[in-house]
This record gives structure tokens, sequence and C-alpha cells, in this order.
């Protein structure tokens, strides 16, 4: 590979190795919601005219104590293993200032027609929300792509007990990008109360920039890596 692509991809990869601030998340957000389309607006609006409770829920996480506010469907409580997981960190998400709705489930009784729908729009974007129980490459790669195959979900919040860098969730992560679709991947870092997050969009669009250049192509062809 070309140094000076090489150089570049992995300046470009070190902003997926970090914490970063709130502020900072919420405009990477925001930027990232402006690049979807029409679709996935329109379903947000959708959503977001039906009736909703709403909720205020104090946790507790490690000794860190966390209250927030959101809107959640009235079926939400349905299945209790998941609702759990899920108004824990829309609670988190709530208490940093995010604006959090928690959607309906599928109403779907036909199992055979049964397509599951995202957990929550976070800031107006589209997302499901994950706690991985393992830490190998398999459990948030598959994590990652059972979010990406529900419609109109552009992201994942991963919620971590385990205590990982920055730089070894972009280890487990890089390589499970998909060839037709993907999004944010918000991690939030229960040991640190902080959080990163990974375009994975764009990391696939680095390493496909990156494997031309490998392949000796002209460095003038390669273009910036958006």
């Amino acid at each position: 590979m070309h140094f000076c692509v090489y150089k570049r991809w992995r300046c470009y990869m070190n902003d997926f190795k970090k914490y970063i601030s709130i502020n900072e998340l919420k405009s990477i957000l925001e930027e990232f919601r402006k690049t979807l389309s029409e679709k996935h607006t329109l379903f947000v609006n959708e959503q977001l005219k039906k009736e909703y409770d709403f909720i205020t829920n104090t946790i507790l996480i490690g000794n860190k104590e966390f209250t927030g506010s959101f809107k959640e469907s009235y079926d939400r409580k349905d299945n209790e293993e998941a609702y759990n997981k899920e108004s824990k960190i829309a609670t988190i998400l709530a208490a940093k200032g995010f604006e959090i709705f928690l959607i309906e489930e599928n109403t779907t009784n036909n199992n055979k027609h049964r397509r599951k729908k995202p957990d929550a729009i976070i800031n107006r974007v589209i997302m499901d929300l994950k706690e991985p129980t393992g830490n190998t490459k398999h459990t948030f790669g598959n994590n990652y792509q059972d979010a990406m195959k529900k419609p109109n979900t552009y992201g994942t919040v991963f919620f971590l007990v385990h205590n990982m860098t920055p730089e070894k969730v972009f280890n487990l992560l890089e390589g499970k990008t998909n060839p037709h679709k993907n999004g944010l991947v918000i991690v939030y870092h229960s040991d640190m109360d902080s959080f990163q997050v990974i375009n994975m969009k764009k990391l696939r669009a680095a390493h496909e920039r990156a494997a031309l250049a490998g392949r000796g192509s002209d460095i003038k062809h390669i273009g910036p890596l958006k």
C-alpha cells in the first residue's frame, strides 16, 4: 500500500478508537441523520405520531445513579427481559440529554411473515439497542448484523458491562461491516461512563479505498475518505 494512503487510513481509523464527549456524539448523530433517506424520515415521522407513555426512570450503574425521561410504546413491557435492557439504555441516554422513543413492538402474529422492528428512535435516528453477552468478534458482529437486518435501522447502541478499551471494541467490530447496509455503532462503556462511536459505513469505505490503493491504483483516483 502506498505510504501516504496507509498513513491517512490509520489516522482515520484512530477517530473510532477513542472516547468522545456528549456534544461530539450529538453532533455526529445529527450529521449522520442528514445523510439518511426520505424513507427513513417518513418512518420516523410515522412513529412519532403514535401514542406513547411518558416515563421517568432511575437506575444505578455501579455506584453512579442515572435519572432520565423518555417516551415508550404501551406494549414495550410485554417482553420483560428485553424491556429491562432497553429501558436501561434509554434511561442512560435520556439522562445525557438525548431524545428517546421506544417504539412499538411488531404486532404481527404470523411468525412466518414476522419482521422485527428496531427498538428506538434516538434524536430522530432509528437504532437498535444491544447488550452483548460476550467479548468476541463473533458476538459483536452478530449483534451488529442482527440490528442492520431490521427495516429502517441505521445504527445500534451497545451497552458494555465488560471492561474494554475503545481500541478493543473497534478491533472486535472491524471486518464486520455489511456489503449492502451500514450505520453507526454507539458504544456506552459503563465502567468509564463514556461513549465511543464507530461509523461502520465510513469504516467499510475506508477499507475499500485502502485495498484499492494496495492493488497499485493511482493515488489520484483514491479520493478523500468521506
